[in-house]
């Protein structure tokens, strides 16, 4: 099993939320999500399902790297933990090793701070995690900040079988609407 050490989420105004392990600098607001020395990531947990539609992903560069990726890991799961409740290391590797579904962004589809991922709704869930590309797909590190997360609720099954009912009933009402037109054209 992996070991995972909980960090600190920090907020750095416009250009987002970034992590900063156990033993690292705190000067600066420069800190970052990134898979260097460890591997960052945030769990964000909702009190439903919802859908992750797309996450701005701020570049930023570290001084000893000539370059920026902005690519990810996005995975999800589903918990029953209350809201609230502080993730211990046994928790998050519980949430990581049992994750139903994840994959990696790829800097040559994504190449703006923007990305937008157009999950399926089979992919709504109560918890994400959002870190730096977990065995990325170019083989460089990658270090961002979150600037922006949408996500949507789902809706619940009684709600999509209402919307079937309506829908049946709407089909029906025109079917019918239909044939008496032709009836009274008779």
């Amino acid at each position: 099993m992996v070991r995972f050490t909980a960090g600190e989420i920090a907020s750095f105004g416009s250009d987002g939320l970034g992590i900063y392990q156990q033993g690292e600098r705190r000067d600066g607001g420069y800190h970052q999500i990134d898979n260097i020395n460890g591997w960052e990531f945030l769990v964000l947990q909702f009190s439903e399902a919802v859908t992750l539609q797309s996450a701005k992903l701020n570049s930023f560069g570290i001084d000893d790297r000539n370059y920026t990726d902005n690519d990810a890991f996005i995975g999800w799961n589903s918990s029953t933990l209350g809201l609230g409740t502080a993730l211990t290391g046994t928790d998050a590797a519980k949430l990581f090793d049992t994750r139903l579904g994840g994959f990696n962004s790829n800097s040559d589809a994504y190449k703006t701070a923007l990305q937008t991922y157009a999950l399926p709704l089979a992919k709504a869930s109560n918890v994400w995690i959002v870190g730096g590309s977990f065995n990325g797909p170019d083989d460089r590190n990658d270090f961002f900040k979150v600037a922006q997360l949408t996500v949507a609720a789902v809706p619940e099954p009684t709600t999509w079988a209402m919307m079937l009912v309506g829908f049946a009933m709407v089909g029906a009402a025109a079917r019918y609407r239909r044939r008496s037109t032709k009836i009274a054209l008779a």
